[in-house]
């Protein structure tokens, strides 16, 4: 009599099985992948930037203006110095030569020619 309720079909379990098994695997696989490509793609900085202080015989001054100009393509990169005279210009092309300008009201323009920067390291540019 209990032959007759147990009907299983091992062959059918068995794709079952299989095709479970193939899903799991494909899946850790995807992860693996993801999570690498997404290593790989963190890891290439192609940028560099510029910071600094400026600053007057008094102490730091806020809202000066400093722009970098890559000169070979003019593009500009910009930024206006916090409370304690400090800037930051990031996402900038690795070389140059660039040309910085400082200005305050009332100071006047300071320039500087042919700054190079590097690749990682940003450059530090402090003005008095």
């Amino acid at each position: 009599m209990l032959n007759h309720f147990i009907n299983v079909n091992f062959a059918q379990l068995n794709q079952i099985y299989l095709t479970q098994m193939k899903t799991i695997f494909n899946g850790f696989f995807t992860v693996v992948f993801a999570l690498l490509a997404s290593t790989a793609a963190i890891a290439q900085v192609t940028t560099s930037s510029i910071n600094g202080q400026v600053t007057d015989d008094l102490g730091p001054l806020m809202g000066a203006s400093v722009v970098a100009t890559h000169t070979p393509s003019g593009t500009t990169y910009g930024a206006v110095t916090s409370e304690d005279g400090r800037y930051t210009l990031p996402g900038m092309r690795v070389g140059g030569p660039y040309t910085v300008e400082v200005s305050y009201m009332g100071y006047g323009t300071n320039v500087t020619k042919n700054i190079t920067i590097g690749l990682v390291y940003p450059l530090s540019i402090m003005w008095f």
